[in-house]
């Protein structure tokens, strides 16, 4: 299964790379490597999953973008930082974890809410783990 996560909101925001070199020590067959992977907290444009997440028919706000951070303090930070500057008190975000394959007769995952204030890593992981478990999420940030 394929899954894009996506951040959508009422208005254009900016795109943004805020991703990093991180290295992750790996075994292969009883060998040791360190490998370097460019990852990270990022906001795009989205465009490469556009036409599957179109077709689930979700009531997704206009303006779209894909998503990429990790289950870690810097990354949610980065996004917490990213929502403040570029959102009003008040305004609303939505949060997207959808799954792109087989899109017929699917039904949208249940809208969950919460503020900003209240976004920890635990809900970080509710959005980032659902792929593991093969769910979809929906979360949408009061800020």
């Amino acid at each position: 299964m394929s899954y894009v996560l996506m951040l959508t909101a009422d208005k254009p925001l900016p795109l943004c790379d805020k991703s990093a070199v991180r290295t992750k020590a790996v075994t292969v067959e009883g060998e040791a490597y360190t490998i370097s992977l460019s990852c990270g907290f990022s906001v795009n444009e989205h465009s490469y999953y556009r036409h599957c997440t179109d077709a689930l028919g979700y009531p997704f706000k206009p303006c779209q973008y894909e998503l990429s951070l990790y289950n870690d303090e810097a990354d949610l930070q980065n996004l917490k930082s990213y929502l403040l500057e570029h959102f009003q008190p008040g305004e609303r975000v939505d949060l997207w974890h959808v799954c792109v394959s087989d899109v017929e007769g699917k039904t949208c995952p249940p809208r969950r809410s919460g503020t900003l204030e209240e976004f920890n890593p635990d809900t970080l992981g509710i959005l980032l783990e659902t792929e593991e478990y093969g769910e979809e999420c929906w979360l949408s940030i009061m800020i």
